[in-house]
C-alpha cells in the first residue's frame, strides 16, 4: 500500500518526515503539478454586459457596417464576415460614450476592417482598414527569445513546500507603466524592431500552446508605425497564437498611451458554450475601461505572463544583435501583477505571495539590456530595469 502526505495545520515538514521513518512509508511526490477544478465565476467592469449581450449587439450592427459607403470603399467587393467569438468588443465610462467595437475579417483573413459604433445612437465613429501581412510580428513570449517579465502559476496545494497543484482558468491581472520616451542607441539600425507590453495567459510554461494576449505597442527607431497606431507611434492589440496580432486605435481617453500607467487584464468574461470559457483582453485608465473578445475554447489556461518584449522581424534582421534590437534608451518602468481565480470567489493574490512559482526573464546581449527588479515578500510590485543598449 502507498500513502502520500501533506503538511496539515500543526503538521510540520520535519513531522512527516518522523512518521515516514519511524513506519516505513514510502513517500511519494507528485512529478508535475495537479490542476483543480473550477467553479467559473466572472468579474466583469461595472456596467458592462455579459458576453452574449455585447456578441448579440455587434452582429446587429452588421447590416449597417456593411451598408455604409466607407465599408464598400474598403472592402473593395470583398465578402468579409465575423468570427464570432473574437470579433466584438465594448467600452465603457462614466465620462465617455459606450461604443461597440465589430472587426470583420477577409475570406483569407489577410485583411480586416475595424467599426467603433457609439451606442445607442449606432453612429459609426470610426472605420479603419488593416493589410495583416504588413505587420509579420508575433508577440510570443519565450518563442520570441528577446523579452523580459515574469511567469506565474497560483499555487493551491504545496508537498514540502513545493507547488503540487495549480488553478486553472485563471485572471491575469497588471498595471504596467509605457516608456514615456525612446532615445535613440548606439547605430539607429539596431532600433528597427517592434516593442510590446503585454498581459497573456498560457496552457504551458513555454507560452507554445493556448497563449492568449494583448497589451500595448510601438514600433522603435527606422521601422514604419504598425497598422492602426495614434500619430505618436502607439496601438493597442490583441493574439491568440498561432494566429497574428489584431491593432486596434487607443481611444482618446488613453491621453496618447505614451507614458501612461494602464490596467490590463487577460481573463474569461464569460462562458461562450458548454465547456468553453471566452477570454478577452481589457485595459482600464481612471473609470473608463475597452475589452475585446479574443478565444472561446475548453483549453485550460494556468500560467500568468507580464511581459516587455521586443520581437524580431525579418525586415530588421540585420540590425540589433543576432538578428534581435538593442534596446533604446527608456527609464525604468513601474508594473504590478495579480493572478486570480475564477471560482466563485474571484480569488486574487500578489504574484509573490503564497509560494507561488514564478519565473523571472530578461533581455540580454553582451550584458542585462532590461530585467526585473525583485518583488518584496508578499508583494506585487517591481521595476522593469533599463541598463544599457550595448
Amino acid at each position: 500500500m502507498e500513502f502520500r502526505l501533506k503538511a496539515i495545520g500543526w503538521l510540520n515538514n520535519l513531522s512527516i518526515l518522523a512518521l515516514v521513518v519511524m513506519f516505513g512509508l514510502p513517500l511519494t511526490y507528485a512529478s508535475s503539478p495537479t490542476v483543480s477544478a473550477p467553479q467559473n465565476h466572472f468579474n466583469r467592469p461595472a456596467g458592462f454586459p455579459d458576453g452574449l449581450t455585447i456578441k448579440s449587439i455587434g452582429e446587429n450592427l452588421i447590416p449597417l457596417i456593411m451598408q455604409s459607403r466607407q465599408f464598400h470603399l474598403l472592402a473593395h467587393g470583398k465578402a468579409y464576415h465575423e468570427k464570432p467569438f473574437s470579433s466584438f468588443g465594448y467600452t465603457y465610462g462614466p465620462t465617455i460614450p459606450t461604443s461597440e467595437r465589430v472587426i470583420l475579417f477577409s475570406p483569407d483573413e489577410s485583411s480586416y476592417i475595424v467599426t467603433e459604433i457609439e451606442l445607442p445612437s449606432n453612429q459609426i465613429q470610426s472605420m479603419y482598414f488593416t493589410d495583416a501581412s504588413q505587420a509579420n510580428f508575433r508577440f510570443s513570449g519565450v518563442q520570441s527569445d528577446h523579452y523580459a517579465g515574469y511567469r506565474v502559476l497560483y499555487c493551491t496545494g504545496t508537498f514540502f513546500g513545493v507547488c503540487d497543484s495549480t488553478g486553472t482558468n485563471i485572471a491575469v491581472e497588471g498595471t504596467l507603466q509605457v516608456p514615456s520616451y525612446q532615445n535613440t542607441p548606439n547605430g539607429a539600425n539596431s532600433a528597427c524592431c517592434v516593442f510590446g507590453e503585454w498581459t497573456g495567459a498560457s496552457n504551458d510554461q513555454y507560452a507554445s500552446s493556448a497563449l492568449v494576449q494583448g497589451g500595448m505597442a510601438w514600433s522603435g527607431i527606422n521601422l514604419a508605425q504598425l497598422p492602426n497606431a495614434l500619430s505618436n507611434g502607439y496601438v493597442l492589440w490583441t493574439e491568440y497564437l498561432p494566429n497574428p496580432p489584431v491593432y486596434y486605435t487607443p481611444p482618446s481617453w488613453m491621453n496618447g498611451v505614451q507614458g501612461q500607467t494602464i490596467n490590463l487584464s487577460t481573463q474569461p468574461y464569460d462562458s461562450c458554450s458548454p465547456g468553453n470559457l471566452w477570454y478577452a483582453q481589457l485595459w482600464n485608465l481612471g473609470s473608463n475601461w475597452s475589452t475585446q473578445f479574443v478565444k472561446c475554447d475548453s483549453v485550460v489556461e494556468q500560467y500568468a505572463w507580464y511581459v516587455f518584449e521586443s520581437p524580431p522581424s525579418p525586415s530588421c534582421s540585420s540590425g540589433g544583435y543576432n538578428g534581435y534590437c538593442q534596446i533604446p534608451a527608456i527609464p525604468n518602468l513601474g508594473y504590478t501583477g495579480q493572478i486570480c481565480l475564477t471560482n466563485g470567489m474571484q480569488s486574487c493574490r500578489n504574484i509573490n505571495s503564497y509560494s507561488n512559482p514564478i519565473q523571472g526573464y530578461y533581455i540580454v546581449h553582451t550584458q542585462v539590456d532590461l530585467g526585473n527588479g525583485d518583488i518584496p515578500g508578499g508583494g506585487a510590485a517591481w521595476t522593469m530595469d533599463y541598463r544599457s543598449s550595448l
